[in-house]
């Protein structure tokens, strides 16, 4: 039973709730029951911290977490204290990041999503969302987005962060320009798009481009895409929220392509 909020574990735990310790140990917390269980086998499990309280209404769970990784149980109130929720439920788990290289991605028939300069968890956390249910083969975030592992964005992600790759990297033209030498379109969602989102041959290998939500894609990022495409905007908004937007393009890819899954 851990008893003093000076125990190495606790300690450990805080450290992650950081972006300094996020990167440095490369692991990150993930807390509440429906998120712990729905780690796959895939990732490692660091170890568990379950409350005093969760110990004694969830005995036969905590056997299903031994099965896995060592638990430690800490008193209710030092567990309230490591918790980035209104309302903890008593359990979480230290997880082992998976590292991804973009450069080792599978390309045949590639779909793919590059989010830059993304700064809302929750638009990042729903982009995530909606490309596992729209089946693209890995999102990149570059350019200063938010941190992946930011627990906002891990709980907008409803457990989807597991089901893809998603890579993080310093400079998301680097990954443009390696899509475009390997035959992949690149494609820049923009209001100066030349062509409708319907117009276009989404069947083919693509990636497409998100930008921030207040400022859209750089220029630079522009400037290298293949082509730009655009959403209808009918009425009097001037732009769409990054996740809707993500959302309108990756569905039409989806339909473009359901009779070839």
């Amino acid at each position: 039973m851990i008893v003093s909020k000076d125990n190495k574990i606790l300690k450990a735990v805080r450290f992650l709730n950081s972006k300094k310790g996020r990167d440095e140990k490369n692991q990150f917390v993930i807390e509440g029951l429906k998120f712990v269980k729905e780690i796959p086998s895939a990732y490692s499990i660091d170890f568990f911290v379950v409350s005093e309280n969760f110990k004694e209404k969830n005995e036969e769970i905590l056997k299903e977490l031994e099965s896995r990784a060592e638990v430690h149980i800490a008193k209710t109130f030092l567990f309230n204290q490591l918790s980035n929720t209104k309302t903890p439920q008593g359990i979480l788990a230290v997880v082992n990041k998976k590292i991804y290289n973009f450069k080792k991605l599978p390309l045949s028939n590639g779909f793919f999503l590059i989010g830059e300069n993304l700064q809302d968890p929750g638009n990042v956390g729903t982009l995530i969302r909606t490309a596992d249910a729209a089946g693209a083969d890995a999102l990149i975030l570059g350019n200063n987005c938010v941190d992946l592992y930011n627990s906002k964005t891990i709980r907008a992600t409803a457990g989807s962060i597991f089901n893809l790759p998603i890579i993080e990297v310093q400079d998301v033209l680097e990954v443009i320009e390696y899509f475009k030498e390997n035959k992949i379109n690149v494609l820049a969602a923009h209001l100066s798009g030349e062509k409708y989102l319907y117009e276009v041959d989404f069947t083919q290998n693509i990636a497409i481009i998100i930008g921030n939500e207040g400022n859209g894609i750089s220029d630079a990022a522009t400037g290298k895409a293949t082509s730009l495409v655009k959403i209808p905007m009918i009425g009097q908004a001037e732009s769409l929220n990054a996740s809707i937007a993500s959302g309108i393009l990756l569905y039409e890819v989806v339909r473009q392509r359901i009779n070839m899954v």
